[in-house]
């Protein structure tokens, strides 16, 4: 078991996002990820969590680019994560079967956690 945890300010990314506009979405997300976060009323907050999972997962596999890890909700709201390329390849070269995440927010942060079981 692994666990992998970070804590993201919802107002640097903010900027990021002001300043670089969807170039800096699509760099760090993937495609739905970016259509989900700018279909709600504060983008930035969906993002940092998402930004905040990836670098959980990123602690837990090593060095991967944040395109091959993405999150997305069910129907009822939990998020799940998705792996591609290479770290799926090294997911299952660790031998996790599961990785269980988490993501909460608070006015100016935004909290993630990891757990690979």
């Amino acid at each position: 078991m692994d666990v992998g945890t970070d804590i993201v300010d919802i107002e640097r990314i903010a900027k990021l996002i002001d300043r670089h506009g969807k170039g800096f979405c699509y760099r760090f997300f993937t495609d739905l990820e970016c259509q989900y976060c700018f279909s709600k009323p504060q983008p930035a907050q969906h993002f940092a969590g998402r930004f905040a999972i990836k670098e959980s997962i990123i602690k837990i596999l090593g060095a991967q680019t944040f395109k091959e890890i993405e999150v997305v909700n069910r129907e009822d709201g939990k998020p799940i994560l998705n792996l591609y390329g290479t770290a799926k390849k090294v997911a299952e070269k660790l031998g996790y079967t599961n990785i269980s995440i988490s993501i909460s927010h608070a006015q100016k942060q935004a909290v993630a956690i990891a757990v690979a079981l």
